[in-house]
């Protein structure tokens, strides 16, 4: 019974979770200047997604994935430059700072989201 409850209530929270996230494959990239502090640029909740990043020539940045806590991503943070990918896993978010001072533009766009599967049986 507490098996049952325990899935009924994690049915519940990723229906909401997928209702608010703002991000959703598409071709058209999300762009926009990225300075020191962390800036968020869409949610996911999926198994993997795949994320398409360019970045100013000549700029770097970090891009972090998983759930912001602590005004830090505490996914994977990775640093790139030019055109570059990202795989995000699970629940969360994917945010991109520039790493240096000064703003840089950065363009993303997502591609290859494999959903979350949801067994329907009695244990």
């Amino acid at each position: 019974m507490l098996i049952m409850a325990n899935r009924n209530a994690l049915i519940i929270i990723s229906a909401l979770y997928l209702s608010c996230a703002s991000l959703v494959v598409s071709a058209d990239p999300t762009c926009k200047s990225v300075g020191s502090d962390w800036m968020w640029f869409g949610d996911h909740a999926v198994t993997s997604i795949k994320y398409n990043i360019a970045i100013e020539y000549g700029k770097k940045v970090e891009v972090g994935t998983g759930i912001m806590i602590l005004k830090k991503p505490r996914g994977s943070i990775k640093t790139m430059q030019n055109i570059d990918e990202v795989v995000a896993l699970g629940i969360g978010a994917i945010h991109v700072r520039h790493k240096d001072s000064g703003q840089a533009k950065v363009c993303i766009d997502s591609k290859s989201p494999v959903s979350i599967t949801i067994i329907d049986e009695n244990f």
